[in-house]
């Protein structure tokens, strides 16, 4: 029976967007976020990512077949699974990264949301992860603010429709609103 290395995810961040270099590999990390504000809710905060780094003590000798889950949780309402995808560890490696970027991120109240990445192997348990927390407040406006604000969301909303609500993927790796 083949053992099956022990796997770790040693962190996890939240951020507006990964952006992984196609020539190098390597990874930006857009905008690191710690808190959103909303003005009522529900809302969508768009643009949001995770990203995590996994290791484990020896590398395998062959390349194994891996599940990743990234899971919300708040107060409010638990913990839920936002995404579940499947990746490859390359034989002969100890580090790995995963990220997954969604297009937007749904507020239901002022709370701490806590984000979790968690990595099994194809047959293994899964093995929970580093947690990052984003909190959610809601803005106050002066009522002087609150004009200027109607004003121009008006002026948006007036906007030629050619012009408003469009939206452009900029890459394959979009997924589901968290």
């Amino acid at each position: 029976m083949k053992s099956t290395p022990k796997l770790t995810i040693e962190w996890t961040v939240a951020c507006a967007r990964v952006i992984v270099d196609q020539q190098t590999g390597e990874w930006s990390l857009i905008d690191v976020i710690e808190r959103v504000m909303a003005l009522q809710f529900p809302a969508q905060h768009q643009r949001f990512a995770i990203a995590a780094r996994v290791s484990t003590e020896a590398a395998p000798g062959e390349d194994l077949s891996l599940r990743y889950r990234v899971v919300r949780t708040s107060d409010a309402d638990g913990e839920q699974t936002i995404l579940e995808s499947r990746g490859r560890w390359l034989a002969g490696t100890d580090r790995g990264r995963f990220h997954a970027n969604f297009a937007v991120l749904r507020l239901f109240r002022p709370e701490r949301l806590r984000f979790r990445v968690d990595v099994a192997t194809d047959d293994g348990p899964w093995q929970m992860g580093a947690t990052t927390s984003i909190d959610v407040a809601q803005m106050e406006l002066t009522a002087e603010q609150a004009a200027q604000f109607e004003s121009e969301m008006k002026k948006l909303l007036d906007l030629p429709s050619s012009a408003a609500g469009r939206t452009v993927a900029t890459d394959d790796s979009e997924t589901e609103p968290g």
